[in-house]
């Protein structure tokens, strides 16, 4: 009997035997609970995707990846069309080399690790102000090339290249009532 599993439940644990933690449960559509999610840390295994890129490989976008994805996204992160509009609007943003739409669109305190360096941003201004420090040609390119429908989605948030950025909202209450926006969790070089 061969048992094919969804690919992003395969990445999931795939991911969680490469880091030695059990792997996590499928999310179940009938489960109305909400999961509190945590912007994964620059650095951690789980932010990062270097050891195994999980995101499927970049194409033309059509209909039906666009409905698998927003499933996928309603199912984990919730608010499929945020989440479609944050990313749509981060490319253009990062297009236009506009650092002020930028970096109205992060999520601070932004703790970036930038070439093996940490670099903390505390707000909207300090991002401005350090945008050719923070957004590195690893970093746009990984906002350029990256497709929302063929994106990796797990319960961090959305992943943008092979981990160089991580989209998600952040709660503010512990049962995530609060539905947050979301937002560029995570900013990080893969190489140092």
């Amino acid at each position: 009997m061969r048992v094919t599993l969804p690919l992003a439940l395969m990445s999931c644990v795939l991911l969680a035997a490469c880091s030695g933690e059990p792997p996590p449960q499928p999310a179940d559509p009938s489960d109305d609970a909400t999961v509190t999610r945590k912007p994964p840390a620059p650095g951690d295994a789980a932010s990062s995707a270097s050891a195994t890129s999980t995101a499927p490989p970049q194409g033309p976008v059509d209909a039906p990846a666009r409905q698998e994805m927003d499933a996928r996204v309603e199912r984990v992160l919730g608010d499929a069309a945020g989440y479609r509009s944050m990313v749509a609007t981060l490319k253009q943003a990062v297009a236009a080399r506009d650092a002020v739409a930028v970096a109205a669109l992060v999520h601070y305190p932004l703790e970036a690790r930038i070439a093996g360096k940490r670099v903390e941003v505390n707000d909207a201004a300090q991002f401005q102000a350090q945008y050719a420090q923070l957004m590195v040609p690893e970093i746009v390119r990984a906002i350029e090339r990256q497709d929302y429908d063929q994106a990796m989605v797990n319960q961090q948030g959305i992943m943008l290249g092979d981990g160089q950025v991580w989209i998600s909202g952040v709660c503010a209450t512990e049962d995530c009532s609060d539905h947050p926006p979301p937002q560029v969790v995570t900013l990080q070089t893969t190489s140092s």
